[in-house]
């Protein structure tokens, strides 16, 4: 059972299962003739995961296009950080509609204000006469299938087990794990101790998909939840060689596009790999490339990101004391309670083997 704001600020309490839950994530109601409302179901900070914006955006733009249009490129602005607990005007513009192509923009409104600036552009598909990809799937740097790897989820609980990690930390970074729904089923190749990390390459390697089966005939919504995916490890990506805690930064993304190049699915496994260009000035620049498990290159991203080094330390030791705080405030179902035993019993069994 999860809580949102419904359109007249009461709490509202939607019932979803791990299958459906990215489909009720994009899922937009119709209000008016090309203005659409969405909702914020899975949050795990008071800001709007700027993913969701995307892929709801995109989603947006294609309810006013014809349905033998694909999306081929979107380019998007983040203006102002989004409220969770707010609801999510989408306001689209018909800029164009010719043969072969057609564009829409779309405006992102809350609380009157505008948050988010996408233009995306659809083409009705075409075989097309010179097909070829100069780009290759970067060497892995294991060759685990994606089933093998830990889960986001099972890495947080074992770099939560660190001795310098007090038991009260330690419970609040699993609580509040394990209390937030997850839409995606992430592996990273790669990963870094989020706690105590060290300087590594600016390059991401993860395995990505749903975690329940999506309409094999709905092209757009495998586009759309593929722009709700894209935004996830960037900035991340873009850290690493500075072996910062997230904590002890201000980020934030400011513009991302992407280029959709063939037909892919987002309920099987893709490879997402994120390379960090060049920090500069507060900001950051990041490319990435989905691939499917055949090789091909389906999908391309380019991000530029707010990064800011919190200069108060001691800022962030009054969070770090507020987080401890709040440790016993956070409630797990049943559920909940039942997935964090299996995930320790997990981590335990590869402790043992290893």
């Amino acid at each position: 059972m999860i809580k949102t704001k419904g359109a007249s600020g009461t709490t509202e309490k939607i019932k979803i299962d791990a299958q459906s839950i990215m489909e009720k994530i994009l899922d937009l109601e119709e209000i008016d003739e090309d203005i659409y409302r969405g909702h914020t179901i899975v949050s795990w900070t008071p800001r709007v995961y700027g993913g969701q914006v995307i892929g709801q955006a995109l989603v947006a733009a294609g309810k006013t296009v014809s349905s033998e249009f694909r999306v081929h490129s979107l380019h998007a602005y983040f203006l102002i950080a989004g409220d969770v607990n707010k609801p999510l005007l989408y306001v689209v513009s018909r800029i164009r509609d010719a043969r072969s192509f057609a564009q829409r923009s779309v405006r992102c409104v809350q609380g009157g204000k505008i948050i988010f600036f996408m233009i995306s552009s659809f083409q009705r598909p075409e075989p097309g006469a010179f097909i070829s990809q100069s780009t290759q799937k970067p060497n892995l740097p294991t060759d685990q299938s994606p089933e093998s790897l830990l889960s986001e989820r099972e890495l947080i609980l074992k770099y939560s087990e660190h001795e310098l990690i007090s038991p009260a930390v330690r419970e609040y970074i699993i609580k509040k794990t394990l209390s937030v729904p997850v839409a995606m089923d992430i592996r990273p190749i790669n990963p870094v101790d989020f706690i105590f990390p060290k300087p590594a390459p600016a390059e991401n390697y993860s395995y990505m998909k749903t975690l329940g089966p999506l309409d094999p005939n709905s092209h757009h919504l495998h586009n759309c939840v593929c722009a709700y995916m894209s935004d996830w490890v960037m900035v991340g990506t873009l850290l690493r060689p500075h072996a910062v805690r997230a904590t002890e930064t201000i980020q934030a993304s400011l513009d991302h596009s992407m280029y959709f190049h063939r037909y892919f699915r987002a309920d099987e496994w893709l490879l997402y790999y994120v390379k960090g260009s060049v920090n500069n000035g507060g900001r950051g620049l990041a490319f990435g490339e989905f691939y499917n498990m055949n090789g091909d290159l389906v999908v391309s991203t380019v991000q530029e990101a707010l990064i800011r080094s919190r200069a108060d330390k001691e800022d962030i030791k009054r969070n770090l004391e507020d987080e401890r705080k709040l440790s016993n405030a956070v409630a797990l179902s049943k559920d909940q309670e039942s997935e964090l035993k299996e995930l320790r019993n997990k981590e335990q069994k590869n402790k043992e083997a290893s």
